[in-house]
């Protein structure tokens, strides 16, 4: 599930179309959002047919020389948006990019994106910055892959891969999908997540210097040094919860995890 770089065939929008100067929305209830460096984002879930994009704040006061004319950037991306984004659907899936960080057409770079709450989110961000990255109220899968991103996960269910290098990972479950693996991985940051007390889970958990905190009832089934790892710090443990259930992966190296109910 790695972002892949596309060579993009545009099709006509027909379902897309302005509906302010800083709106756009987007006629699409099922499929994936996939939002490629766009960093200062809020995803908000809700029971709707359209994925309404928002531009936050954005300055009224535009480049004259360029009134009716539509920005591109470097990469040959358009603003078909109005907003300073390139919204494309391929199949089954709309691909969200910033057409640029400089106030392009009077526009921040901060966005609020209501979707459909079953919709699928994958977010990258890989650039050597990046503000918090907040998705609440999605039923749909969840995947996002930051370097310097805080991640914050509200009200959601999974299935999720979420991995964060420098920053920390939040998590809140209303309840916990069973069909496919929850991972959620950050090398210097913590790992906060609460979840229902009667979760089901297979717990697979993988610390360097930190340790775990839970008020869950977790039947530990090894607690000791990982073997497959050439580290000796590596540490692995081993549980279930409720018998078990999902895989419950989680990995940090310098921080600690907590894992609570809620």
């Amino acid at each position: 599930m790695n972002s892949k770089f596309y060579t993009i065939a545009l099709l006509t929008l027909a379902p897309l179309f302005l509906v302010a100067q800083s709106q756009y929305e987007v006629n699409k209830k099922t499929g994936t959002l996939k939002i490629k460096n766009l960093d200062d984002v809020e995803i908000i879930g809700y029971d709707g047919d359209k994925i309404i994009f928002t531009n936050v704040d954005r300055d009224q006061e535009e480049d004259d020389r360029a009134k009716g004319l539509k920005a591109f950037n470097v990469g040959g991306l358009e603003d078909n948006s109005g907003i300073g984004l390139s919204v494309v659907e391929e199949g089954n899936t709309i691909i969200v990019q910033e057409i640029s960080n400089d106030n392009c057409c009077g526009c921040q770079d901060e966005y609020t994106i209501k979707v459909p709450k079953r919709m699928n989110i994958n977010y990258n961000y890989n650039n050597n910055s990046g503000d918090d990255i907040k998705v609440s109220n999605v039923e749909g899968e969840i995947e996002i892959t930051a370097t310097h991103n805080d991640v914050y996960l509200i009200n959601v269910t999974g299935p999720m891969s979420v991995k964060s290098v420098h920053g920390d990972v939040e998590v809140i479950f209303t309840q916990v999908s069973q069909t496919n693996p929850v991972t959620v991985a950050s090398v210097y940051g913590h790992i906060d997540i609460t979840m229902p007390s009667v979760t089901k889970a297979n717990m697979n958990v993988t610390m360097n210097n930190g340790s775990l905190y839970s008020d869950l009832d977790i039947i530990v089934l090894t607690k000791n040094v990982n073997k497959n790892s050439d580290d000796s710090s590596t540490k692995k443990i081993d549980a279930k919860l409720n018998g078990g259930g999902v895989a419950f992966n989680l990995s940090t190296r310098y921080e600690d995890i907590y894992v609570r109910s809620n």
